[in-house]
């Protein structure tokens, strides 16, 4: 039985190490899925006789035999997997949810998941509650205060939220590559004023993308144009800052927002002051959803692979409910720019008007 104690507690002794044949090893010699490969191993009736032969020889081909007592500990749950998540509101975590759930589906699993919303107090009951429903592994988006640590008893892999030198397996955004691509997007218009949005720099990746930018900047001479705007968790809690933030201060030729929840509070803002996008400001993107490219003007963004990202944790919870081991175990997803209405090329640089004295970017 899955312990919560378990899912917190460190590693009290070094792991024997593993052959580096693993289940997806035999999932790639023979050209299938690793859920096939577990529906071999697990003896499910489902699984095509061609295809179980072929499993089967691969298997013998690579001299692979999957790991009786993590076969035996499944036996004794329930094929579930626990999500837990920190805001079903957000439509990033809710995007990534029905991912999960698809790939899960398609292997004879079923996704339970509980949310945190956002308060780390609450992450020891949430983490109960999926243990008492003996689920086989945790997908784990943290919140800031998370302070996971490895555990034998169950699989943990952490998706978005990835600490640095974090202890478990990970599946994340390149959110120095994501943030590059972004800042070399909005150089070649013309933008060296740039502000960054973001939500809060407690959170991992927040501060992997701050960091990115800063470098980024760098880079390319402009560090001293550029400003990151710490606004807050919520929409219209980011909106009243970045507002109180334009009034009375150079704005900046483009904006650039850390998260899907920031381009809200963003666009927000932007028309509460009454300036326009991207005649005024461009405004750049991050994760993408239905209503950016519905909205006039569209919103260009940085599109974060959440299907590949999905696909990819459950390949290797799979491989580690079998295996208990992984060949890699951090993954780095490249992110895709996708440009529309929002960025254009910088004309002029704007003028403001403060105590009746003219005020330039320098």
């Amino acid at each position: 039985m899955c312990q919560l104690e378990g899912v917190m507690k460190r590693f009290t002794g070094a792991r024997l190490e593993k052959s580096k044949i693993t289940i997806l090893s035999v999932a790639q010699a023979a050209g299938v899925s690793v859920g096939t490969v577990s529906n071999v191993f697990s003896g499910r009736k489902t699984v095509n006789p061609e295809i179980r032969n072929r499993v089967q020889l691969a298997a013998q081909d690579l001299h692979y035999s999957p790991d009786r007592v993590a076969a035996s500990l499944r036996s004794r749950r329930s094929r579930t997997i626990g999500l837990c998540i920190p805001d079903l509101g957000n439509p990033f975590f809710g995007d990534l949810l029905r991912q999960l759930n698809r790939v899960l589906e398609n292997d004879g699993y079923r996704l339970l998941a509980v949310e945190t919303r956002e308060d780390g107090a609450l992450e020891p009951e949430k983490l109960a509650v999926l243990c008492a429903n003996r689920v086989e592994g945790i997908f784990m988006v943290p919140t800031a205060t998370w302070a996971g640590t490895p555990t034998d008893d169950i699989p943990v892999i952490v998706i978005d939220r990835v600490r640095e030198d974090e202890p478990l397996p990970s599946v994340c955004l390149d959110n120095a590559g994501a943030i590059d691509a972004a800042l070399a997007h909005l150089h070649a218009l013309g933008h060296r004023s740039i502000w960054m949005v973001v939500n809060s720099t407690r959170l991992w990746n927040s501060q992997l993308r701050v960091s990115a930018f800063l470098a980024a900047a760098d880079r390319l001479g402009m560090a001293d144009r550029v400003e990151v705007l710490q606004s807050g968790m919520a929409p219209q809690d980011m909106a009243i800052a970045l507002a109180d933030h334009l009034q009375g201060t150079a704005p900046p030729t483009a904006i650039l927002t850390a998260s899907g929840t920031a381009t809200l509070g963003t666009l927000r803002a932007l028309q509460d002051c009454g300036l326009s996008v991207p005649d005024d400001i461009s405004v750049l993107g991050f994760d993408d959803v239905v209503w950016m490219e519905v909205l006039r003007p569209s919103i260009s963004v940085v599109r974060q692979p959440i299907t590949a990202m999905a696909a990819q944790a459950w390949m290797m919870m799979q491989t580690l409910m079998v295996d208990g081991a992984l060949t890699e175990r951090h993954v780095r997803l490249p992110a895709t720019l996708v440009q529309r209405d929002s960025t254009c090329r910088v004309i002029a640089e704007p003028v403001i008007l403060i105590n009746e004295r003219k005020v330039a970017h320098v």
